[in-house]
């Protein structure tokens, strides 16, 4: 599961959770799309 992005794939994952507009949870859309919550919640912060 763990996989290294580039900037730009973790701001395409950034846009398209932003997009859901709160329909899923940080974790829920982080095992549909096979990201670690901590990454995501890390780069999402900076």
């Amino acid at each position: 599961m763990s996989r290294k992005l580039d900037n730009a794939a973790w701001e395409e994952y950034i846009n398209k959770f932003d997009s859901l507009q709160g329909s899923k949870t940080v974790i829920d859309f982080c095992v549909e799309n096979e990201l670690t919550k901590v990454s995501f919640t890390i780069i999402k912060r900076d």
